[in-house]
């Protein structure tokens, strides 16, 4: 192929199409259908991580149904907050990648569907090289503690097909903090 002459055209417009065209293709391995709950909690005390925690908290309303709300918040620094007792509806979700979009579709122990969503609602994820990244800065901390965080999120497939959802935080500002790595493991559903 001649890239560097009038020829060059037709061959430019060729590779243009073909590299976005592989990058979707390449994001397509991660579809399947996995389970709702992750294996394990990523914070000792903490409930594990949900698929549903890609959503916005008003989209999550037909996953759960709510026995026990939780405690009224105070801001006076008095009393504990008590955690709201819920029991998940949906047992699996079956992730989609098209047109360069991620949705799950949240079914219950049947597979009835519960509800669709798109994952994309806290940031754009973006496929490299057959899984989906994204990240962010925040900022976080207390008075005279705030530092600067990047936070990098990635979805892939582990060698056994089950989704893994990696939350690694790095600290910018004030720097030598070594970085703190979350990972949740959603087994695939056979």
């Amino acid at each position: 192929m001649d890239f560097i002459r009038t020829r060059a055209i037709p061959a430019l417009i060729a590779a243009s199409w073909a590299v976005p065209a592989a990058a979707a293709v390449d994001c397509a391995a991660l579809e399947g259908i996995y389970r709702f709950e992750a294996t394990k909690a990523t914070m000792p005390g903490e409930p594990p991580e949900t698929l549903a925690d890609f959503l916005h908290n008003k989209d999550t309303g037909k996953l759960y149904r709510i026995e026990e709300r939780g405690g009224k918040v105070s801001f006076a620094g008095s009393g504990t907050i008590q955690r709201g007792k819920s029991t998940p509806l949906a047992t699996k979700a079956a992730l989609k990648y098209s047109g360069g979009k991620a949705t799950l579709r949240f079914m219950d122990g049947e597979g009835k569907l519960l509800a669709e969503h798109g994952i994309g609602a806290f940031g754009n994820w973006s496929c490299n090289k057959g899984r989906l990244e994204r990240g962010s800065e925040r900022m976080a901390g207390l008075g005279d503690s705030i530092r600067t965080e990047r936070v990098d999120e990635l979805l892939e497939r582990n060698p056994a097909g089950d989704l893994v959802h990696r939350t690694t935080v790095t600290t910018l500002e004030p720097r030598g903090v070594k970085p703190a790595i979350r990972e949740s493991v959603f087994p695939a559903i056979r």
